[in-house]
């Protein structure tokens, strides 16, 4: 893609997600290596990252209610929006597997062909009926799709989505790294509290070791949280458990503890895996059904657990809890994401894509 193109981002929010880190951090370091940017939101929210003053934003007003008369008003202020960005020059990338259809609708109606669709979610999780049929009958009007696992990538080539598919994933946030300093005996997992990220389970597992020489520690918020504090006031190692609600300084915890434990069982592309990877931790996860099979090769950066195999999992944390010198193997292999994951790679894979399918 030429320098002296627009690339326009186009995401219902700049809020706090994965999504919004995403595109907020593409976004920055492509306009410091001068390419042209802009942002377009969808719905009515407030900013949550700081975005580089060189990119131009054009944000709503409009609140999101989900009815197709609210995603029909989204949709036409898009286009209004879109009208004056049109351009041969220019190409645009829509993120959020509910709003891409939108874009392309968009998009289509004003004549703009070199429209893409960044598709970040679980290729399998149900998005709903309308969402579905409408994903499924205008992606292959989008000059491509990136995806973010081979899984993804597989399965929209079997839903024949379209024809280019390219597999892109995030980079790794800019994080605080502590270096050789001192680690704690202590157990990290990060996510909402809900039942899909399984830390009931994960206790239970932390119960049935019972080594109170080790910490376990869940850093999230969600609507299982008083759930799990009940849970963890019952236990026996419940002066070992601690339910640290959401936090804003992640990367505390990351570079205290020694172990990463990922219990998910579903995921799109686990974000703070590659993070707890890069400190770097000692990580272990479930090869839920998309997600940690692309960032995990068993036993050489990381420990893989077939899915709900909670006797495996139990078995393989105590292990490595007790064996130092296979923590440290397993880090010296995990640290390498930081350079497979950088902003500077993740942006060369994408305007590489960009460039050939637009030329």
């Amino acid at each position: 893609m030429k320098k002296d193109r627009n690339i326009i981002f186009i995401l219902p929010t700049l809020g706090l997600g994965g999504m919004e880190r995403v595109v907020t951090e593409l976004s920055n370091h492509l306009v410091q290596d001068n390419y042209i940017v802009s942002i377009v939101t969808l719905i009515k929210h407030t900013i949550q990252y700081d975005i580089n003053p060189k990119v131009e934003l054009i944000t709503s007003d409009i609140d999101y209610t989900g009815t197709i008369f609210n995603k029909l008003k989204i949709m036409l202020n898009l286009r209004h929006n879109l009208k004056r960005l049109k351009s041969e020059e220019n190409v645009f990338l829509s993120f959020g597997e509910r709003f891409n259809s939108l874009s392309i609708l968009a998009c289509r109606s004003l004549g703009i062909k070199e429209i893409f669709v960044s598709d970040r979610n679980n290729p399998y999780a149900n998005n709903g009926y309308v969402n579905d049929k409408l994903r499924n009958a205008l992606y292959p009007f989008a000059k491509g799709i990136i995806a973010q696992t081979t899984e993804a990538q597989k399965h929209f080539h079997k839903l024949k989505l379209n024809e280019n598919i390219l597999v892109l994933n995030n980079p790794i946030k800019q994080i605080q790294y502590k270096g050789d300093s001192p680690k704690s005996h202590t157990i990290l997992t990060v996510g909402r509290l809900d039942k899909l990220k399984n830390h009931e389970e994960l206790i239970d597992i932390f119960t049935v070791i019972n080594d109170d020489t080790w910490n376990l520690v869940i850093v999230g918020g969600g609507e299982l949280y008083d759930h799990l504090k009940s849970k963890i006031e019952n236990n026996p190692l419940q002066h070992n458990i601690f339910l640290e609600g959401p936090k804003s300084n992640v990367d505390d915890y990351l570079n205290d503890a020694e172990i990463f434990a990922f219990t998910s069982l579903s995921e799109g592309f686990p974000n703070v895996l590659i993070e707890a990877m890069s400190v770097p931790l000692a990580c272990i996860a479930y090869d839920c059904k998309v997600g940690p099979a692309d960032i995990i090769d068993h036993n050489r950066n990381g420990i893989l657990i077939p899915l709900k195999n909670r006797e495996l999992f139990t078995s393989e944390l105590k292990q490595l809890m007790n064996d130092k010198e296979r923590r440290n193997r397993l880090k010296n292999e995990a640290i390498k994401v930081r350079e497979k994951y950088n902003i500077n790679e993740i942006c060369r894979h994408l305007v590489d894509f960009i460039n050939t399918k637009t030329m």
